[in-house]
């Protein structure tokens, strides 16, 4: 497995990851941005479907990710590529 922390740019569309170091839960958001609604809170351990390239916003990088049935924005520090 691939940490994406470094090189969240490089990440595509189409990639599985997990959601990991989180001691609670990884909030999701409706749009890239720490003062966004959350629309679900994520488990270490859940694993996601990335489906857009990275956004920066508040000195973070987002993907966008498929959870279910939810598609909600994560900071990439707290995701692992699965490979």
């Amino acid at each position: 497995m691939a940490n994406l922390e470094g090189r969240a740019d490089k990440i595509e569309p189409g990639t599985t990851a997990e959601v990991v170091n989180i001691d609670t839960r990884l909030m999701c958001r409706q749009s890239p941005g720490r003062t966004e609604a959350i629309v679900a809170r994520l488990e270490s351990g859940d694993i996601v479907h990335i489906i857009s390239d990275t956004v920066e916003e508040d000195n973070i990088m987002w993907l966008r990710v498929q959870f279910a049935e939810d598609r909600c924005w994560c900071a990439a520090e707290y995701l692992k590529v699965l490979e």
